[in-house]
């Protein structure tokens, strides 16, 4: 089994819309579905996705849930919440009764109420997807594990390292490996 970590589907085409991408993004603007997925991925062996919500609405969260109710290409859900809304909590409690949505990403102040957040996150078994891709992200990143180990956390795209083919930069790999110590 072979599965897609990373996908976005979106339907400009939808009553609402989607607020990303934008028209001004002539190549991503345009209808992407699980059966577009397909296409591209299924002559490559990849059977699975896990999609990564780019919108910034929270009931897109349930669109893409009810697509994985039935298309089984939808194996994981990152999605989107009210991370310091009063109805964080109550968003988290609904979702995460899905078995497909897997957490969700986004960022916050760890001296706020994000650290709150995210143990709700980790009392419910999610992972926060994070984009930590240079300082102060990274540090903020080693915190966020350090203080709630129990809160799974998934580094975006590669977390910011090279994917050129050239070397890798040192200080990528000394966050990685201190990042992996924490797991």
């Amino acid at each position: 089994m072979i599965i897609d970590t990373h996908t976005h589907f979106y339907d400009p085409h939808r009553p609402e819309g989607c607020p990303w991408p934008s028209p001004k993004e002539e190549l991503l603007y345009r209808t992407v579905l699980p059966e577009h997925f397909r296409e591209v991925a299924s002559p490559h062996g990849v059977t699975g996705t896990v999609v990564v919500e780019a919108a910034c609405w929270v009931e897109d969260n349930q669109w893409i849930l009810d697509m994985a109710d039935d298309d089984p290409t939808i194996v994981g859900l990152i999605g989107r919440c009210d991370v310091g809304k009063p109805e964080f909590k109550g968003q988290i409690e609904r979702f995460a009764k899905h078995p497909v949505f897997r957490g969700i990403r986004g960022w916050g102040d760890l001296d706020g109420g994000f650290l709150d957040a995210m143990a709700i996150m980790a009392d419910h078994g999610l992972v926060l997807d994070c984009c930590p891709f240079q300082e102060p992200g990274r540090s903020e990143c080693l915190r966020l594990a350090s203080e709630l180990p129990a809160l799974g956390l998934a580094c975006e795209h590669v977390g910011g390292g090279p994917v050129n083919g050239g070397p890798a930069d040192p200080a990528w790999i000394e966050f990685i490996n201190a990042l992996a110590a924490h797991g």
